[in-house]
């Protein structure tokens, strides 16, 4: 369940550090756009070995180079985000 009347959300420093307290259960899910593949690359792999979810914030599967990125520690938590996320394109790197 996502809180509707949420004040705002926290970010910690970086991508990696935020992924990495969804991989910890710190946090439940992270979410970013515009971000850069040596950012979440690493990170990205310790979520998903610590039995979370990685994907485009469109739901399908993450492109590192596609400059977005939304982790959760569950799929679920992460459709539902991924439903309520206000999207945003940018260019591919590469």
């Amino acid at each position: 369940m996502v809180k509707s009347d949420a004040r705002g959300h926290r970010s910690f420093g970086s991508a990696a550090i935020n992924m990495a307290y969804v991989a910890q259960g710190c946090v439940d899910a992270y979410a970013e756009y515009g971000i850069h593949a040596w950012d979440i690359a690493a990170a990205a792999v310790i979520v998903k070995e610590a039995g979370g979810v990685v994907i485009d914030p469109l739901g399908s599967e993450l492109n590192v180079m596609g400059r977005k990125v939304l982790c959760a520690g569950t799929r679920k938590l992460a459709d539902e985000l991924s439903g309520m996320l206000t999207h945003v394109d940018f260019e591919p790197e590469g």
